[in-house]
């Protein structure tokens, strides 16, 4: 297990999103934050980083369908 802690700062346009959506979805949300936080970007989340943006921006998976998109 990596021995990295990462600080995340959640976009308040986000949290106001999410209070309107149900449980499960911020669950899943919480999950993966707490997985990235902990250095665990493998696994599940498969963290990828994005070809073609100017500044590094990487993609983790959430579900099947659901991608978090973020930058370091």
């Amino acid at each position: 297990m990596p021995n990295y802690f990462f600080n995340i700062l959640v976009h308040d346009s986000l949290m106001t999103h999410l209070r309107g959506k149900d449980k499960s979805l911020r669950n899943l949300l919480q999950k993966t934050l707490e997985r990235l936080q902990l250095g665990e970007w493998g696994g599940g989340t498969r963290v990828k980083l994005l070809k073609g943006v100017s500044k590094p921006v990487y993609e983790a998976r959430i579900n099947l369908s659901l991608r978090l998109l973020f930058t370091v």
